[in-house]
């Protein structure tokens, strides 16, 4: 029995040396400088209403031509990723498109499935025609036709766009001479009932954070126990711009999968040794007999 209580110390040492040695590489790795010109840049134009429901009501015209409310996209169980731009601009927008693509491609997740996507046009000028154009240019990049049904395009008049937006946090201006629109570049995280809950910043979005987002819109609705329980050890940092490793949670967590581990290699060696001591016992009791 000496043996295996030195066996149990030996494995306990390896698992908290292992979680810690992890989780203070991951917070390292993440605690990296920030470029601050660069993180307000990215902000510009936007007021955080996390907390905030946005405007549900306001109605808006789909790719088709369909008069559609925003309540429309919200079912109470998949959270909604929010992007507003508009179809004639320049580069930016097609740039937040880009990058929320790329994102949307990598984390494997399908929209209409654990999520919803919608993107709102803030030109009033701009048409159905103009929006079922850039879904079919930006849906065909995800390489799933089924991702059309959760991904919806919309265009609005300006009582509406001006009534969502002011909602959502969402800024813009419209320069009159050159007729462009001056805005952020963000996608917006939405709960299931409509409350805005994360704002990620700037034209390309890690997968993870978008991911972590979702999950965290959803309250937990979406993801796997996995996912979950990674999202125990993040939580998003505003100054990051991105959700990083919390040491103290993660430590948390390692010692209750420690505890877990250690509980159940403790049984199985009870039962062994119960079973040897009564393997042991009938072999006396046998070999008494036979004398």
């Amino acid at each position: 029995m000496g043996n295996s209580v030195g066996l149990i110390r030996i494995i306990a040492h390896t698992i908290v040396l292992a979680a810690v040695t992890a989780v203070l590489g991951t917070v390292t790795a993440a605690a990296q400088p920030v470029d601050a010109v660069t993180d307000v840049l990215k902000r510009a134009g936007i007021t955080e209403r996390i907390g905030e429901p946005v405007s549900l009501n306001a109605r808006f015209m789909d790719e088709t031509g369909k008069m559609v409310s925003l309540v429309d996209y919200f079912d109470g169980e998949r959270p909604v990723a929010l992007t507003f731009v508009y179809h004639e601009c320049p580069m930016l927008c097609s740039l937040v498109l880009e990058g929320l693509t790329k994102a949307m491609r990598e984390i494997e997740w399908k929209p209409g499935k654990e999520y919803r996507a919608v993107t709102v046009s803030i030109s009033p000028s701009e048409t159905p025609e103009q929006a079922r154009r850039q879904k079919e240019r930006y849906v065909s990049k995800l390489d799933d036709a089924s991702a059309a049904d959760g991904w919806a395009f919309l265009t609005g008049a300006e009582e509406d766009i001006a009534s969502l937006t002011a909602s959502a946090g969402f800024d813009f201006e419209k320069d009159a001479d050159s007729g462009e629109y001056g805005h952020a570049a963000t996608v917006i995280l939405v709960s299931p009932r409509g409350v805005v809950t994360r704002y990620l910043y700037g034209i390309s979005y890690e997968p993870f954070d978008l991911r972590a987002g979702l999950i965290e819109a959803s309250e937990g609705r979406v993801g796997s126990l996995a996912d979950r329980l990674i999202m125990f050890c993040f939580q998003y940092d505003p100054v990051e711009g991105s959700y990083v490793p919390v040491a103290w949670l993660a430590m948390r967590l390692a010692g209750g999968l420690t505890l877990l581990l250690l509980t159940g290699f403790l049984v199985v060696l009870w039962r062994r040794e119960k079973t040897d001591v009564k393997l042991e016992r009938d072999v006396m009791n046998q070999k008494g007999s036979d004398e």
